[in-house]
């Protein structure tokens, strides 16, 4: 018995390797593949406009007749599509992630871009989700998958391809795709950085422009939103709360919180101004409003006094200064994988008892204020729990 199971554990193994050797083969070319193209020859980097009216991303087809399958890609097409979407689809597109992985990169980009050119595509019975590093843990789509490595097996090649796209498209191409191009343009653009910059936030202007993909956002618009906290770029406060706003996708409004969260974390001050100084900001509820700002952290006379200004003005309800105060100072981080900006750690901040240091004194400088008294009674009960913190920190 022993010896019948090593026998057809070795038929298995030797048929895995020759199936594998054939799925190779089917990637090899009688002549040599042409360079792939460099960032310096592709056109100018802003996005040209676009139609939002027109730019309805279309449905991804099993086959579309105007997409040609490359002669090399005919027998994986065939392999691809004869899997139902779903668990096995997924399970043969990690199947030629392994074989392109396996190649030569320089092969294997030629491979990618041949197939991305044609238009070809699949479901691939997934969803949009950003993994570790900002490649993805999964996706919708074949094309989804081969943008995702391509930015990964040659991000200079996959920049200039994603600003060609772009610049020509716009946000007309499936959601995924755009956002996939945006991400690998970040990756692998190697001139300055203003132009960088630049056609990002063009870029991500875009797409909250584009009223199909904000009625109905699906993940990939929903993980682009990590690309304002990316840029780090204040101006973007007011975008963000107004993606809370009443009747938003609660999907949006989910990504909207958490980047809003996290851009006010990275900058707290410039972020907060804009927050409070904007009617997108003002327009959202107490308790939201009154997070972000107990977010800010007394360290400077600049954020103090806004904090201060903050509580004494008219128009900052009772309720919201209630709320503040319970959550002041307001040290939750949401951990998540982000498509571009960098992680954060599930280990506590080391300055966690400096910053309740801080609370607590902007607190006591609170009761002292003439135009706070009628917050005597939530004043008191802040100082209170700021203390039994401390302690607990000591």
């Amino acid at each position: 018995m022993k010896k019948k199971a090593f026998l057809q554990a070795l038929i298995l193994f030797l048929l895995l390797i020759l199936s594998w050797v054939l799925l190779v083969r089917r990637f090899e070319k009688t002549e040599e593949p042409a360079p792939p193209p460099v960032a310096e020859q592709v056109p100018a980097p802003e996005p040209e406009p676009v139609d939002r009216e027109a730019a309805v991303p279309p449905p991804v087809a099993e086959l579309s007749p105007e997409a040609k399958i490359p002669p090399d890609w005919t027998e994986w097409m065939e392999f691809l599509a004869a899997g139902d979407p779903g668990p096995e689809r997924m399970r043969r597109i990690r199947d030629l992630r392994q074989t392109l992985f396996s190649m030569p990169a320089d092969e294997a980009v030629a491979s990618i871009m041949e197939l991305l050119r044609s238009g070809y595509d699949l479901p691939s019975g997934g969803l949009f989700a950003s993994g570790e590093g900002g490649r993805l843990a999964d996706a919708g789509s074949l094309r989804e998958h081969l943008l995702d490595w391509l930015g990964q097996l040659d991000p200079a090649t996959a920049a200039a391809y994603s600003m060609t796209e772009i610049s020509s498209r716009g946000t007309a191409m499936p959601a995924g795709d755009y956002v996939l191009h945006l991400r690998n343009f970040a990756w692998g653009y190697p001139g300055d950085e203003s132009t960088r910059v630049a056609f990002l936030e063009n870029g991500f202007q875009a797409l909250l422009g584009n009223p199909e993909w904000m009625a109905r956002p699906g993940p990939a618009v929903a993980e682009a939103m990590d690309i304002a906290v990316y840029l780090g770029d204040s101006g973007l406060v007011p975008s963000l709360a107004g993606l809370r706003g009443p009747g938003r996708p609660e999907v949006l409004q989910h990504a909207g919180d958490l980047a809003l969260e996290r851009l006010v974390e990275e900058d707290p001050l410039p972020a907060v101004r804009a927050l409070l100084g904007s009617p997108e900001g003002r327009a959202l509820s107490d308790r939201a409003r009154a997070g972000y700002v107990a977010r800010l952290d007394p360290v400077d006379e600049a954020s103090r006094s806004l904090l201060s200004d903050y509580l004494a003005d008219p128009g900052t309800s009772a309720a919201e200064v209630s709320d503040f105060l319970a959550y002041f100072p307001n040290l939750n981080r949401s951990l998540s994988y982000n498509l571009l900006s960098r992680g954060i750690s599930d280990t506590p901040p080391a300055d966690t008892p400096g910053r309740l240091r801080r609370a607590l004194r902007a607190v006591e400088a609170w009761q002292a204020d003439p135009a706070l008294q009628q917050y005597r009674r939530e004043l008191e009960s802040a100082r209170q729990r700021l203390l039994q913190q401390l302690a607990g920190e000591e």
